[in-house]
């Protein structure tokens, strides 16, 4: 089955969701291990990346499903407001997660550092999975 022309925009951008969403929420815990970030415990952390994720990959599915046209007027950089406000909202579960001071400032340098580093990591997955896909096929 061939893929539609969309579906390969959105995967050269980097912002094609990746069947499998454990992949996303290592990628979260990882970049989430930040000095801008203060944690007690490495159970807070990891419930924090699991409910961060859960925010930014359901908002992430949802505007490209619905709201395709405003994601390629922004060439994708509506993810990086997406992050920031789901990584603020789930810092108000209480796990003991919190930004360190100036909060604001560590907030929306972690957020941009956060979009970009997670999105070379996709990025680099999806290209990994693309080459073993094509060496599938070929047998």
């Amino acid at each position: 089955m061939k893929k539609q022309r969309n579906d390969l925009y959105i995967e050269k951008m980097g912002l094609y969701l990746n069947k499998r969403f454990e992949i996303h929420i290592l990628i979260a815990i990882i970049l989430f291990k930040s000095p801008l970030i203060i944690y007690d415990k490495v159970s807070g952390l990891i419930i924090y990346s699991v409910i961060a994720t859960i925010f930014i990959e359901a908002i992430k599915l949802f505007i490209v499903r619905y709201f395709f046209e405003i994601l390629s007027k922004t060439k994708g950089l509506i993810f990086i407001l997406i992050n920031g406000v789901c990584i603020y909202l789930s810092t108000l579960f209480n796990v003991n997660i919190t930004f360190k001071k100036p909060y604001l400032l560590s907030l929306l340098l972690f957020v941009i550092i956060f979009s970009f580093v997670k999105l070379l990591f996709v990025i680099v997955f999806q290209k990994i999975q693309f080459v073993k896909d094509k060496e599938n096929e070929d047998v």
